[in-house]
């Protein structure tokens, strides 16, 4: 599993520096703005084996609806190639999808009440495709499969929605940048607008209560762009940053990892922007690290991969970093749930032995 977290995050233009190539999650019914009960800690309340409760060597992008766990896997050492459904309580499972590819590089699984998502790719993502499953009838559609030419990049789920970077004429120069946005009840698509600097920190596209968010620099100038589904408007807010990324948004607030100079990622920030009151709040002093690898938002508790691959999270409103019972704080992956739930995934040292926590939060 390590060599294929260092062989992905070098294509990180291809397919999104995705934090430990886990994909972002949120509860879409949270709003981190409400005034809720301060959060005291976070506690396990389910572990995973791999290969004790799973019979693979090698997972990637564990999601969770009600008691399914969706994860790609793979029975052989090699890159994920099988989409599996696995029963948390009672440890059985059915494999609902095995790649085309010879070779494949099953990941980005997202998954809600209703679908679930993955990218078919490749061992080096030179052609993708898009799947989606309906988990009401169990149909799986291609929802995406360009030519050679065109790259997919960074899809999102979000209710009946999937929002997706696709490059055009990605060889050349004069390529073009485009956010591809699906309905997925219609199964029709339309572009929702162009990049105009598109890199490894913005390579990322996020929706959340049929808004869709990304970001974007232009002359200097770093941007926050939302795109209303309803209405077909976009809104422009500009960053305090030149180059804000990985932007989510949660309530009022975008978060994001924002750089002044992208060529240098310790130089970051990591923080959030009120829509509200029109300021930022940096959030690293209360990490207490300088740089982080990956955060995941669920309402309001922001959980972080430091530089270290340490655990940490915060209770956004009062401020504060959370206590939590847990056998490793050093980290893997990063994945929150469609109702809030924190998957974290650690691969024990030297060995092939994972193992997935499920965590909670526990009020005060």
């Amino acid at each position: 599993m390590k060599k294929k977290l260092i062989y992905l995050s070098v294509l990180c233009i291809l397919i999104s520096l995705s934090f430990g190539c886990s994909p972002t999650g949120l509860n879409e019914n949270g709003d981190a703005d409400a005034a809720k009960r301060p959060v005291q800690e976070v506690r396990v309340v389910k572990e995973i084996n791999i290969p004790g409760d799973m019979p693979f060597v090698d997972y990637n992008d564990p999601v969770l609806v009600d008691n399914h766990m969706y994860i790609c896997v793979n029975d052989s050492y090699a890159l994920t190639n099988k989409v599996i459904d696995y029963d948390i309580d009672t440890q059985e499972y059915s494999i609902i999808f095995e790649s085309q590819f010879t070779e494949a590089n099953l990941q980005r699984t997202m998954a809600n009440e209703k679908w679930v998502m993955w990218i078919d790719a490749n061992l080096i993502f030179s052609r993708s495709i898009i799947y989606v499953f309906n988990r009401e009838t169990n149909e799986i559609v291609k929802l995406a499969d360009y030519n050679p030419s065109v790259q997919l990049t960074a899809p999102y789920l979000s209710g009946d929605y999937v929002a997706c970077i696709v490059v055009q004429d990605y060889a050349n120069l004069e390529k073009r940048q485009e956010i591809m946005l699906w309905n997925l009840d219609t199964m029709e698509s339309y572009k929702v607008a162009e990049i105009t600097e598109l890199s490894f920190y913005n390579n990322f596209v996020f929706i959340n209560s049929n808004q869709v968010l990304w970001t974007d620099s232009a002359d200097g100038v770093g941007y926050y762009k939302i795109y209303d589904i309803e209405t077909g408007l976009t809104k422009e807010i500009v960053s305090p940053y030149v180059y804000p990324g990985y932007a989510m948004l949660v309530g009022k607030k975008i978060y994001s990892i924002n750089f002044q100079d992208y060529r240098y990622w310790g130089s970051q920030d990591f923080g959030y922007y009120d829509i509200a009151t029109n300021t930022y709040n940096s959030l690293m002093e209360t990490l207490g690290t300088r740089s982080i690898g990956g955060f995941r938002v669920s309402n309001d508790l922001v959980v972080v991969r430091d530089k270290y691959n340490v655990l940490k999270i915060i209770d956004v409103v009062n401020d504060e970093l959370l206590n939590f019972n847990i056998s490793t704080e050093i980290i893997d992956t990063i994945n929150v749930s469609s109702d809030g739930r924190i998957v974290i995934g650690r691969e024990q040292l030297g060995t092939r032995n994972i193992t997935l926590f499920i965590l909670e939060a526990v009020g005060g």
